[in-house]
């Protein structure tokens, strides 16, 4: 069994483990939605991104792949939003390949396909 256990925050109970099968593949279609506008600001931009994320859901997770991807293709991340987007992607396969039993290889192929859309 694995378990996600965040650590940037002790005081939050967000312990839990991968999403069944059938609630993953629920979840997938954020991929394929309209994003949702990231703030202007580098600052608190990233304090939007980290706020999405504090839930460790992975509905959470797919949201910020998502629209970090999307504002990627007309501005230039920084390097703290290259790294949340990294470890949303990383944590975001893992899971995949945890709850369909797929490759990480297939997992990422399948990301970018609904990325594009």
């Amino acid at each position: 069994m694995t378990v996600w256990v965040p650590i940037d925050d002790p005081e939050q109970n967000s312990l839990r483990v991968p999403t069944p099968p059938e609630e993953f593949v629920k979840t997938l279609p954020i991929l394929t939605s309209p994003n949702e506008d990231l703030l202007e600001d580098r600052v608190l931009r990233k304090n939007q991104l980290m706020d999405k994320l504090k839930d460790g859901q992975l509905s959470s997770i797919c949201r910020v792949v998502r629209d970090l991807t999307h504002y990627q293709r007309n501005s230039k991340l920084n390097d703290q939003e290259k790294s949340i987007l990294e470890r949303a992607v990383n944590s975001l396969l893992t899971e995949w390949t945890l709850s369909l039993g797929t490759t990480q290889h297939q997992a990422y192929q399948a990301m970018e396909s609904m990325l594009q859309t």
